[in-house]
């Protein structure tokens, strides 16, 4: 068996979607010591629900534009984007679910508006895709991503 036979792979596209998709797993891991702190003491105390819902929500639309790219032009490279962020989407509703846990009612509330701001960014997204020509939804939702 040659030595350097994986050399091959190792070309500069190759390197930096690695990259890409390790700095976006780095930076969804960022609050895990953090929710773990809100998850021992019981109590969100005075942080903002926002970054825990924003890593949920851009990571699921991250994931939804990738694979609907993908869909559509079939073009593979749609896909680093969904490897890129489905552990966003996973760590982003664990951190949701333990905060909301923990929340107080005003917390609560907050978050509660953070995720219908969300849910009508959503909303506007599938009208538009039942609504208008492929591509210009396809080009929406990668605005909005």
């Amino acid at each position: 068996m040659h030595v350097g036979w994986w050399l091959h792979l190792l070309t500069f596209g190759f390197i930096l979607k690695g990259m890409c998709i390790l700095s976006n797993i780095l930076g969804q891991f960022a609050p895990l010591p953090e929710i773990e702190v809100i998850k021992q003491q019981g109590t969100t105390g005075t942080k903002d629900a926002l970054p825990y819902v924003s890593i949920a929500c851009t990571g699921s639309q991250w994931c939804f534009y990738g694979a609907f790219a993908y869909l559509y032009t079939g073009n593979h490279g749609f896909l680093v984007v969904v490897y890129a962020n489905v552990i966003g989407v996973g760590m982003g509703f664990y951190y949701n679910l333990i905060y909301a846990k923990c929340a107080s009612a005003e917390a609560w509330a907050t978050m509660k508006l953070y995720f219908s701001v969300a849910g009508v960014l959503y909303a506007i997204q599938a009208v538009c895709i039942a609504c208008r020509p492929v591509e210009q939804s396809l080009l929406l939702c990668g605005c909005f991503s």
